[in-house]
Parts: structure tokens; sequence; C-alpha cells
């Protein structure tokens, strides 16, 4: 039994290990080359837009020919596999209150 329960939490360590998420901003995008720099706590990411899977606020997967761009400063949830980009999720925007 014990064993059993050793070996998920083993597995479930590997899981978590191989990609994981983090919230960032959009530093630059350029829009000739379809390039965004990314800063995600400390480290900075250039990912070619053609190569990542782009995420709207509502969840559609938007194709690479159909996207638009990023403004700076963006708000996007990253998930890095492999010290590599992989999905970007761009967060809604915060609504101001309007009292």
């Amino acid at each position: 039994m014990l064993r059993k329960a050793l070996a998920a939490v083993v597995v479930m360590l590997f899981a978590v290990s191989l990609g994981w998420a983090a919230e960032g901003v959009v530093e630059k995008y350029d829009k000739e080359t379809q390039t965004a720099v990314l800063k995600v706590g400390d480290k900075e990411f250039t990912v070619k837009i053609a190569e990542v899977k782009i995420v709207s606020p509502k969840g559609a997967v938007i194709p690479p020919e159909k996207f638009k761009g990023f403004g700076p400063g963006t708000k996007v949830e990253v998930t890095i596999d492999g010290g590599k980009v992989t999905e970007i999720r761009i967060l809604p925007r915060k609504k101001p209150d309007g009292k």
C-alpha cells in the first residue's frame, strides 16, 4: 500500500515538473515578424506566434493567421514546458469600478 502511494506521488511530481503556467505581461509585439517578448517574473521569453497556442480571454483558440496582436502591457498566462513557451492565454481586462 505504501509503495503504491509513493509511486503515485512520484508520478504526480513528474507530471507537474513537465509544464507549468505563470502570469506574465507582454513587453513588446512586432506585427511584421509576429514575435512577442513576454516577461514572466524576472525572465523574458521571445516567442513566434505561429509556434505557440494563443487562447482568448473567453477560452477560444485563435489561429495564428487570424491573430491581430497584443498591446504592450497585456496580461497573459503563459504555459512553459521544458523552458519553452507552448501556450499564451490572454487574461481578461479588469473593468474599472464605475460608481
